[in-house]
């Protein structure tokens, strides 16, 4: 017992400061337990040793295990927002032509169905009356990387209700004209516009993000809070780049938006947590 007293005594101040193995640690425990003679030891080390500054080593101990979370969390949202961008790239539409998408028409009754050919994977479609009361239907068909490029073996179709009046276009989202599917020339004439929004939120953020920056430099003592206000139209645009690359028009807004705010949420966290972990970093020197 006296043996296990010295080596307990010797390994009391690493003990209380945290810094013992886990063997040497478990150890000290159980000696603990069992000599009252070494806890009063304890009791006295606790008393005396001074608890204002932590030892330097203790210190580096602790920035180096919360640089560790910090990196792994860093590691999680940088691969959050990639495969965001990423699985946005693959599910994003490839709109084909009227000429690709071949869709032919048939009425059934009181039915028209209009069937596609075997290179559509999706197919979607918007109805609305014109000024007559006429139902007016636009469709569009697309396949994505995801589907693999391969023709399916059956065909994508639509049916829709037999009506007076009533006129079918087809949407080539290229900038060409609609393909007029049913219902009489003179009715023809529409298109399918791209949404330039993405465009113009972008231009608000960068506009946003240059204000930010300039107030960061000129007014030291809110720098801070300007950078942290900062992360948040950088994570936007970042995100805008990496899922719609260097054309920022849409045939797919809600979609794209969707996938940009998604990608933007982490982002944004990232770009926080980075200046949060910069500020708060200790200098190398302790």
């Amino acid at each position: 017992m006296k043996q296990e007293c010295a080596i307990t005594r010797d390994l009391l101040p690493l003990y209380l400061e945290g810094l013992a193995g886990p063997e040497s640690a478990a150890f000290v425990r159980r000696h603990l337990e069992q000599c009252p003679d070494c806890r009063a030891e304890q009791e006295r080390l606790f008393r005396e040793t001074p608890r204002e500054p932590e030892l330097p080593v203790k210190r580096l101990r602790k920035l180096l295990l919360r640089e560790k979370y910090v990196r792994l969390l860093a590691a999680v949202l940088a691969a959050l927002a990639v495969a965001a961008a990423v699985f946005s790239r693959l599910s994003a539409p490839e709109y084909l032509s009227a000429g690709q998408a071949a869709p032919e028409t048939a009425a059934v009754g009181d039915a028209l169905c209009i069937v596609f050919s075997p290179a559509v994977r999706h197919v979607s479609c918007v109805s609305w009356t014109d000024e007559t009361g006429a139902p007016v239907y636009q469709l569009e068909a697309w396949t994505t990387l995801l589907d693999g490029g391969e023709p399916q073996a059956g065909r994508q179709s639509v049916t829709l209700p037999r009506q007076k009046g009533m006129i079918v276009f087809y949407a080539q989202n290229n900038g060409q004209d609609d393909a007029l599917l049913y219902g009489t020339a003179a009715d023809a004439g529409g298109w399918a516009l791209p949404r330039l929004a993405l465009n113009y939120y972008g231009a608000a953020a960068a506009v946003l993000a240059a204000v930010l920056a300039l107030a960061a430099l000129a007014v030291k003592p809110l720098r801070y809070r300007f950078l942290q206000g900062l992360t948040l139209p950088a994570g936007w645009l970042l995100a805008t780049l990496l899922v719609k690359g260097k054309s920022w028009v849409s045939y797919a807004l809600p979609r794209d938006l969707s996938m940009i705010a998604l990608t933007a949420m982490a982002l944004w966290t990232l770009l926080l947590l980075l200046l949060k972990w910069q500020r708060q970093k200790p200098p190398a020197e302790i």
